[in-house]
Protein backbone atom coordinates (compact mmCIF):
# COMPACT_ATOMS: atom_id res chain seq x y z
CA UNK A 1 0.00 0.00 0.00
CA UNK A 2 2.96 2.58 1.05
CA UNK A 3 4.56 1.58 -2.31
CA UNK A 4 1.45 2.69 -4.58
CA UNK A 5 1.00 5.72 -2.37
CA UNK A 6 5.14 6.52 -3.10
CA UNK A 7 4.15 5.58 -7.06
CA UNK A 8 0.98 8.00 -7.58
CA UNK A 9 2.87 10.51 -5.47
CA UNK A 10 5.93 10.28 -8.10
CA UNK A 11 3.66 10.56 -10.85
CA UNK A 12 1.92 13.32 -9.60
CA UNK A 13 5.42 15.05 -8.99
CA UNK A 14 6.07 14.54 -12.94
CA UNK A 15 3.12 15.52 -14.21
CA UNK A 16 2.81 19.02 -11.93
CA UNK A 17 6.55 19.65 -12.86
CA UNK A 18 5.60 18.98 -17.09
CA UNK A 19 2.96 21.34 -16.29
CA UNK A 20 5.30 23.69 -14.83
CA UNK A 21 7.99 23.30 -17.52
CA UNK A 22 5.25 23.84 -20.24
CA UNK A 23 3.69 27.22 -18.67
CA UNK A 24 7.43 28.27 -18.28
CA UNK A 25 8.17 28.53 -21.71
CA UNK A 26 4.93 29.58 -22.92
CA UNK A 27 5.38 32.25 -20.47
CA UNK A 28 9.32 33.16 -21.78
CA UNK A 29 7.64 33.35 -25.42
CA UNK A 30 4.82 35.95 -24.65
CA UNK A 31 7.59 38.00 -22.79
CA UNK A 32 9.30 38.32 -25.61
CA UNK A 33 6.27 39.03 -27.51
CA UNK A 34 4.88 41.12 -25.14
CA UNK A 35 4.93 44.56 -26.95
CA UNK A 36 2.62 43.20 -29.59
CA UNK A 37 1.13 41.81 -27.68
CA UNK A 38 0.24 44.46 -25.68
CA UNK A 39 -0.60 46.55 -28.94
CA UNK A 40 -3.53 44.20 -29.61
CA UNK A 41 -4.85 44.69 -26.18
CA UNK A 42 -5.02 48.17 -26.54
CA UNK A 43 -6.38 47.78 -30.24
CA UNK A 44 -9.29 46.40 -28.84
CA UNK A 45 -10.29 50.07 -26.94
CA UNK A 46 -11.11 50.88 -30.14
CA UNK A 47 -14.14 48.88 -30.46
CA UNK A 48 -15.52 51.56 -27.87
CA UNK A 49 -18.21 53.37 -29.86
CA UNK A 50 -19.31 57.58 -28.83
CA UNK A 51 -16.75 57.98 -27.01
CA UNK A 52 -13.18 58.68 -26.48
CA UNK A 53 -11.27 56.19 -24.21
CA UNK A 54 -7.34 57.40 -23.21
CA UNK A 55 -5.89 54.17 -22.19
CA UNK A 56 -2.84 55.68 -19.23
CA UNK A 57 0.22 54.48 -16.28
CA UNK A 58 -0.50 55.82 -13.34
CA UNK A 59 2.36 54.39 -11.72
CA UNK A 60 6.06 53.67 -11.97
CA UNK A 61 6.16 49.81 -12.04
CA UNK A 62 2.45 49.61 -13.75
CA UNK A 63 3.82 48.83 -17.18
CA UNK A 64 5.72 45.95 -16.02
CA UNK A 65 3.02 44.57 -13.93
CA UNK A 66 0.86 45.04 -16.88
CA UNK A 67 3.27 43.06 -19.36
CA UNK A 68 4.00 40.19 -17.03
CA UNK A 69 0.08 39.80 -16.09
CA UNK A 70 -0.75 39.75 -20.20
CA UNK A 71 2.17 37.49 -20.53
CA UNK A 72 0.54 35.16 -17.78
CA UNK A 73 -3.02 35.02 -19.01
CA UNK A 74 -1.73 33.88 -22.70
CA UNK A 75 0.61 31.12 -20.85
CA UNK A 76 -2.68 30.57 -18.70
CA UNK A 77 -4.93 30.30 -22.12
CA UNK A 78 -2.20 28.70 -24.19
CA UNK A 79 -1.19 25.63 -21.69
CA UNK A 80 -4.97 24.94 -20.16
CA UNK A 81 -5.79 21.92 -22.37
CA UNK A 82 -2.48 20.49 -21.67
CA UNK A 83 -3.07 20.92 -17.99
CA UNK A 84 -6.49 19.47 -18.19
CA UNK A 85 -4.86 16.93 -20.24
CA UNK A 86 -2.43 15.56 -17.49
CA UNK A 87 -4.88 15.90 -14.78
CA UNK A 88 -7.43 13.71 -16.90
CA UNK A 89 -4.45 11.24 -17.68
CA UNK A 90 -3.35 11.07 -13.80
CA UNK A 91 -7.07 10.07 -12.57
CA UNK A 92 -7.55 7.80 -15.86
CA UNK A 93 -5.99 4.05 -14.13
CA UNK A 94 -9.22 4.67 -11.31
CA UNK A 95 -11.59 4.77 -13.59
CA UNK A 96 -13.58 1.84 -15.97
CA UNK A 97 -13.53 1.91 -19.31
CA UNK A 98 -17.07 3.56 -19.50
CA UNK A 99 -15.74 6.14 -17.09
CA UNK A 100 -12.72 6.92 -19.11
CA UNK A 101 -14.79 7.06 -22.18
CA UNK A 102 -16.85 10.16 -20.39
CA UNK A 103 -13.71 11.67 -19.31
CA UNK A 104 -12.31 12.38 -22.26
CA UNK A 105 -15.72 13.47 -23.41
CA UNK A 106 -16.15 15.80 -20.47
CA UNK A 107 -12.45 17.08 -21.35
CA UNK A 108 -13.27 17.98 -25.06
CA UNK A 109 -16.59 19.76 -24.28
CA UNK A 110 -14.90 21.49 -21.36
CA UNK A 111 -11.86 22.73 -23.55
CA UNK A 112 -14.08 23.51 -26.34
CA UNK A 113 -16.78 25.56 -24.24
CA UNK A 114 -14.31 27.28 -22.73
CA UNK A 115 -12.49 29.08 -25.42
CA UNK A 116 -15.85 29.08 -27.14
CA UNK A 117 -16.86 31.50 -23.73
CA UNK A 118 -13.21 33.26 -23.94
CA UNK A 119 -14.18 34.45 -27.31
CA UNK A 120 -17.81 35.57 -26.75
CA UNK A 121 -16.04 37.82 -23.49
CA UNK A 122 -13.37 39.31 -25.62
CA UNK A 123 -15.92 40.08 -28.94
CA UNK A 124 -19.25 40.59 -27.33
CA UNK A 125 -19.28 40.81 -23.56
CA UNK A 126 -16.08 43.30 -23.53
CA UNK A 127 -17.43 46.03 -25.96
CA UNK A 128 -21.29 45.76 -24.38
CA UNK A 129 -19.47 46.51 -21.15
CA UNK A 130 -17.55 48.92 -21.94
CA UNK A 131 -20.26 51.37 -23.91
CA UNK A 132 -22.44 50.54 -21.18
CA UNK A 133 -20.19 51.92 -18.63
CA UNK A 134 -19.74 55.16 -21.89
CA UNK A 135 -23.89 56.05 -21.23
CA UNK A 136 -23.01 57.62 -17.74
CA UNK A 137 -20.40 59.81 -19.08
CA UNK A 138 -22.02 63.17 -19.98
CA UNK A 139 -20.86 64.62 -23.81
CA UNK A 140 -17.97 65.97 -24.56
CA UNK A 141 -16.04 64.05 -21.29
CA UNK A 142 -13.12 62.00 -22.21
CA UNK A 143 -12.59 58.87 -20.47
CA UNK A 144 -9.21 58.33 -18.90
CA UNK A 145 -8.68 54.41 -17.97
CA UNK A 146 -5.58 52.88 -16.60
CA UNK A 147 -4.00 49.96 -18.79
CA UNK A 148 -3.89 47.58 -15.74
CA UNK A 149 -7.76 48.32 -15.25
CA UNK A 150 -8.55 47.78 -18.98
CA UNK A 151 -6.56 44.42 -18.67
CA UNK A 152 -8.32 43.31 -15.86
CA UNK A 153 -11.59 43.95 -17.11
CA UNK A 154 -10.73 42.47 -20.52
CA UNK A 155 -9.37 39.30 -18.88
CA UNK A 156 -12.34 38.89 -16.57
CA UNK A 157 -15.21 39.58 -19.58
CA UNK A 158 -12.73 36.22 -20.98
CA UNK A 159 -12.23 33.90 -17.81
CA UNK A 160 -16.51 34.75 -16.54
CA UNK A 161 -17.57 33.78 -20.25
CA UNK A 162 -15.43 30.55 -20.33
CA UNK A 163 -16.71 29.53 -16.87
CA UNK A 164 -20.11 30.56 -17.20
CA UNK A 165 -20.10 28.36 -20.68
CA UNK A 166 -19.49 25.69 -18.97
CA UNK A 167 -22.57 25.40 -17.41
CA UNK A 168 -24.33 22.99 -19.89
CA UNK A 169 -21.65 20.48 -19.39
CA UNK A 170 -22.55 20.83 -15.49
CA UNK A 171 -25.91 19.82 -15.74
CA UNK A 172 -25.16 17.34 -18.63
CA UNK A 173 -23.14 15.21 -15.96
CA UNK A 174 -25.05 15.62 -13.49
CA UNK A 175 -27.59 13.99 -15.26
CA UNK A 176 -25.45 11.43 -16.36
CA UNK A 177 -24.70 10.75 -12.83
CA UNK A 178 -28.22 10.61 -11.97
CA UNK A 179 -28.24 13.34 -9.64
CA UNK A 180 -30.80 15.53 -11.95
CA UNK A 181 -33.06 14.78 -14.70
CA UNK A 182 -34.82 16.57 -17.21
CA UNK A 183 -38.00 16.40 -15.48
CA UNK A 184 -36.67 18.53 -12.37
CA UNK A 185 -34.91 21.08 -14.49
CA UNK A 186 -38.17 21.55 -16.68
CA UNK A 187 -40.05 22.15 -13.70
CA UNK A 188 -37.45 24.76 -12.42
CA UNK A 189 -37.50 27.50 -15.05
CA UNK A 190 -39.91 29.70 -13.28
CA UNK A 191 -37.12 29.51 -9.93
CA UNK A 192 -33.99 29.40 -12.56
CA UNK A 193 -35.17 32.30 -14.16
CA UNK A 194 -36.34 34.57 -11.27
CA UNK A 195 -33.03 33.69 -9.61
CA UNK A 196 -31.01 34.76 -12.63
CA UNK A 197 -32.77 38.23 -12.66
CA UNK A 198 -31.61 38.81 -9.04
CA UNK A 199 -28.24 38.11 -9.67
CA UNK A 200 -28.51 40.08 -13.06
CA UNK A 201 -30.44 43.12 -10.87
CA UNK A 202 -27.38 42.90 -8.37
CA UNK A 203 -25.00 42.88 -10.89
CA UNK A 204 -25.96 45.55 -12.52
CA UNK A 205 -27.72 48.27 -10.84
CA UNK A 206 -29.68 50.03 -11.69
CA UNK A 207 -30.12 50.07 -15.20
CA UNK A 208 -32.89 47.28 -16.35
CA UNK A 209 -31.59 47.30 -19.76
CA UNK A 210 -28.27 46.36 -18.43
CA UNK A 211 -30.25 43.64 -16.34
CA UNK A 212 -32.24 42.01 -19.29
CA UNK A 213 -28.99 42.42 -21.29
CA UNK A 214 -27.17 40.12 -18.91
CA UNK A 215 -29.86 37.59 -17.85
CA UNK A 216 -30.79 36.60 -21.35
CA UNK A 217 -27.97 35.34 -22.14
CA UNK A 218 -27.87 33.27 -18.58
CA UNK A 219 -31.32 31.69 -19.43
CA UNK A 220 -30.23 30.94 -22.52
CA UNK A 221 -27.37 29.05 -21.08
CA UNK A 222 -29.66 27.08 -18.85
CA UNK A 223 -32.37 26.31 -21.46
CA UNK A 224 -29.09 24.93 -23.59
CA UNK A 225 -28.43 22.43 -19.95
CA UNK A 226 -31.70 21.53 -20.43
CA UNK A 227 -31.95 20.07 -23.28
CA UNK A 228 -28.52 18.82 -23.13
CA UNK A 229 -30.23 16.94 -19.86
CA UNK A 230 -32.70 15.81 -21.93
CA UNK A 231 -30.47 13.86 -24.37
CA UNK A 232 -28.25 12.40 -22.25
CA UNK A 233 -31.43 11.09 -19.99
CA UNK A 234 -32.10 9.50 -23.71
CA UNK A 235 -28.74 7.64 -24.19
CA UNK A 236 -28.85 6.54 -20.63
CA UNK A 237 -32.36 5.00 -20.71
CA UNK A 238 -31.82 1.89 -22.48
CA UNK A 239 -28.83 0.65 -20.23
CA UNK A 240 -31.23 1.70 -17.48
CA UNK A 241 -33.69 -0.48 -18.94
CA UNK A 242 -31.72 -3.46 -19.31
CA UNK A 243 -30.45 -3.22 -15.32
CA UNK A 244 -33.85 -3.43 -14.51
CA UNK A 245 -34.64 -6.66 -16.35
CA UNK A 246 -31.45 -8.37 -15.28
CA UNK A 247 -32.21 -7.46 -11.39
Amino acid sequence: MGNDSLTYLEELRTRLLRILVVFTGVLMVALCFSRLLLQHVIGFSDITHGFAVNLVVFSWFEGAYVVFSLACYVAWLLTLPMILYEMASFVLPALMQEERSVLWLLFGGAVVLFYLGVGVGLIWVLPVLMVYAGWFLPPGISWVLSLSSYLHMMWLSMLLSGLAMQLPLVFGSLTWLGWVDYARLAHMRSSVLLLILVVAMVLTPPDMFAQVLLAVPMYGLFEVSVLLSWCVGQLRSPSMCVEVNVD
